[in-house]
Parts: C-alpha cells; sequence; structure tokens
C-alpha cells in the first residue's frame, strides 16, 4: 500500500472513530430520554419535544457527515456498516421525536418501540463492525523489509 492511501486510510479511520463516539453520544441522549407520562403538562411536552428535535437535528447532521465521508476501498465494507448504523440512529431519533409529539397514547407507544428497536439496530451495526471489519483491522501491518 503506498503510503498516499494508508495517509487517505489513517484519516479514515480517525473520522470514522469520531463518528462513531458521536454516534454513541446521541444514542445515549435517546436512551436517557425516558418515557412521557400520561398526564404530561403541555409545557413539559413541549419541553420534551424541543429536547428530542434537538437530539433529532444532530442525528440528522451526524448522518450526512457520515454519508458525506471519503472512504478509501480498502474500508467500504466498514463504511456501509457505519452509513446504517448512521441511519438507524438518525430514524431512532425521528421516531423520538414524533413520540414526543404524540398525544394518542397508542401512536406514543409505537413511536417509542419504533426508536428502541433502532436504536437496537445501530448497536447490532456497530457490533458487526467491529467483529468483521474492526476499523482497527482496516490498518495494514507493517511491511517487513
Amino acid at each position: 500500500m503506498s503510503e498516499a492511501s494508508l495517509s487517505r486510510l489513517e484519516k479514515y479511520i480517525t473520522e470514522c472513530t469520531k463518528v462513531i463516539d458521536r454516534m454513541n453520544a446521541i444514542m445515549a441522549s435517546i436512551e436517557n430520554f425516558g418515557t412521557l407520562p400520561a398526564n404530561v403538562s403541555e409545557s413539559e411536552r413541549e419541553k420534551k419535544s424541543q429536547q428530542a428535535l434537538a437530539i433529532n437535528n444532530n442525528a440528522t447532521a451526524l448522518n450526512k457527515k457520515t454519508l458525506g465521508l471519503f472512504h478509501p476501498h480498502e474500508s467500504s465494507e466498514a463504511h456501509s456498516e457505519i452509513i446504517q448504523a448512521s441511519e438507524s440512529v438518525r430514524l431512532a431519533a425521528y421516531s423520538l421525536y414524533t413520540y414526543a409529539l404524540q398525544e394518542n397514547a397508542e401512536e406514543q407507544a409505537n413511536q417509542y418501540r419504533q426508536c428502541r428497536n433502532q436504536i437496537a439496530q445501530a448497536r447490532a451495526s456497530l457490533r458487526d463492525n467491529s467483529k468483521s471489519t474492526s476499523l482497527c483491522r482496516l490498518r495494514p501491518e507493517p511491511q517487513m523489509l
């Protein structure tokens, strides 16, 4: 592997590490959001929906950043899995925002379930990535001269 290729791969790995850290932070925010009580006041619903909107905006921005990452050919499989995880986080954040706006209890429960399912999918994608095509494994072994 040429020095230029190695440099691009190292840069990609550094960027992906930042993306994954940010993804984990967003998932933690979603998981810490909690549930709304059945008799939530309008002001509390507004406060929680603003909080969910901020999470949604962060997840959307992260997804755009992930889609825009230049990835060397050697990292195509890992990049696909990171995009899949990022998309799941974006969908989870959207479901959370929809959940916070819902007044219908049945639809609220559906959105909450969907949010949790998307988080589980994102975690599975990241776990699969770490098992099969770990970013660390993308680094080529040093060549012996």
